[in-house]
């Protein structure tokens, strides 16, 4: 059991990952997401020209591979319903896709990625669901839910990641210019006025030519325990056994032996943990001396 410690590397990790989701607390899909990003763009553009894709018809492979992505992106709950609470879900990733001039966002993608069961909540299912259903139309392009999050900046008395957030925004051309907002946050917290920089009514510009779409990335054990429910059903799919199929076709120099052995694990993360472990042989290979670390 005692040993020396691995090298650091890709294989390394992905293997210390692969026996740390047995652990009862260990959430796999909290540290695999950030490895994850790193292909994302390509892999979904490699669904889109597979041709079995659910995504919307008008997002082209050539744009998704130049998607900008914002992590744990906050979905404000007052943009699907009527509530007092400055509150927000958390999507794992939002891809802001661009145009084929790349002149400006024209689809974002709101992907939630799952790896086990246990962690797949069908409340959370439901506001993707909406996502593509059921918005009201008052509240229902995409500038409805940047002019959310700014209230929620307004709300916040710690906006600080929230201003990254807004600065990301600004970058792209979902806010106004801020000019020197950020600038003036930082070098006078304490004195901050948000209002002067966000009431204005042309903060958030006319954001209606923005389509938006929810995608769920997840083994088929997820898909069995959500989909059980018809309700669950509409929601568009990437399951890990299709994902490490496109990962085979992905060309890209840079991020090579990722790929190379990312699709090995796909392969086995699969499946529950809970199912591999009951079963006998697998149990005994996992407790073995040369692999407990």
């Amino acid at each position: 059991m005692y040993k020396e410690q691995p090298e650091f590397t890709i294989e390394s990790l992905l293997s210390r990952l692969n026996k740390w989701r047995f652990y009862p607390k260990f959430q796999l899909e909290r540290h695999f997401d950030v490895i994850l990003s790193f292909i994302l763009p390509d892999l979904l553009a490699q669904f889109v020209r597979n041709g079995n894709s659910s995504l919307p018809k008008e997002i082209s492979a050539e744009c998704m591979a130049k998607a900008h992505i914002i992590p744990e992106f906050p979905l404000p709950l007052r943009f699907f319903k009527e509530t007092d609470h400055h509150q927000a879900i958390a999507v794992d990733f939002a891809l802001f896709i661009p145009d084929k001039e790349l002149k400006r966002i024209e689809n974002v993608l709101f992907v939630e990625l799952k790896t086990d069961e246990s962690s797949a909540r069908e409340t959370q299912n439901e506001y993707m669901e909406q996502l593509q259903t059921s918005i009201p139309q008052e509240r229902g392009n995409f500038g409805g839910i940047v002019s959310e999050i700014i209230e929620m900046i307004l709300a916040s008395n710690n906006p600080r990641k929230y201003l990254y957030l807004l600065h990301n925004f600004s970058a792209m051309g979902l806010t106004k210019r801020l000019g020197n907002m950020f600038e003036d946050f930082f070098n006078n917290t304490n004195r901050f006025q948000k209002a002067k920089f966000l009431k204005s009514e042309d903060t958030v510009p006319d954001l209606s030519h923005i389509n938006y779409s929810p995608l769920l990335i997840a083994p088929q054990s997820v898909t069995e325990k959500l989909f059980s429910n018809s309700a669950s059903s509409s929601l568009p799919v990437l399951g890990f056994n299709t994902a490490k199929n496109l990962i085979e076709k992905i060309e890209n120099k840079t991020n090579r032996k990722l790929l190379s052995i990312l699709g090995e694990y796909l392969d086995q993360w699969n499946s529950s943990p809970i199912s591999r472990i009951e079963d006998e042989d697998f149990f005994k290979t996992l407790t073995s001396k040369e692999n407990v670390t």
